[in-house]
């Protein structure tokens, strides 16, 4: 055989390296596909970071609200049971301003009542 006639034999090459070679072959990609997923992408990873922020932010309000609600029935135990001990110190009081008691203990302590001193006014000018 000629050396010109080995040259245009074509050689077989095993199907493993002509999977890679495949795999290798580069498709140039039109600009304005690559530059439209690009932005897809961007506006996706914007919207999932906005999600995300107003979740936090409503979950913080939401946090926030609870405590204040927690603080107000607090709150609110607290001025039922102070109206409670208020009501009781004014019937307290009540009985010890009684006429009748303080009468009784100026009798008791052997008390007189007297009038009150009256100072005349006096024109001193």
């Amino acid at each position: 055989m000629s050396v010109a006639r080995q040259m245009a034999v074509p050689v077989e090459r095993p199907a493993t390296q002509r999977q890679s070679e495949q795999g290798r072959v580069h498709r140039p990609q039109n600009a304005a596909v690559g530059m439209k997923m690009s932005r897809n992408i961007a506006s996706m990873i914007l919207c999932v970071s906005i999600a995300l922020v107003a979740m936090w932010l409503i979950s913080g309000q939401g946090a926030k609200t609870y405590s204040l609600t927690y603080a107000n029935v607090g709150l609110q135990t607290k001025i039922a049971q102070l109206s409670a001990d208020n009501a009781s110190l004014r019937t307290q009081v009540d009985t010890l301003e009684r006429p009748s008691r303080i009468l009784a203990l100026a009798k008791k302590y052997h008390m007189q009542y007297i009038d009150p001193l009256q100072i005349p006014a006096s024109s001193s000018n």
